[in-house]
């Protein structure tokens, strides 16, 4: 099973693009996660929303909170 996208993750863009911070803060669509690309040392520009489940061209760097 692939994982998916959590608050508090921090995932790797296998192409290329950097590096993606999930916050899972307001202003998505149902369903969705709001992620920030880190860009420099600025992990707050430029946000966009993920469906949690599209993790296919990612991998997972770090989770605050694993699964208990």
């Amino acid at each position: 099973m692939t994982d998916t996208f959590r608050p508090g993750d921090v995932w790797r863009h296998n192409n290329g693009m950097g590096r993606l911070a999930v916050t899972g803060e307001p202003g998505c669509q149902p369903g969705y996660l709001r992620c920030y690309w880190m860009v420099g040392c600025n992990e707050k520009d430029p946000s966009t929303c993920m469906d949690p489940k599209r993790t296919e061209h990612f991998t997972l760097i770090s989770r605050m909170c694993p699964d208990d």
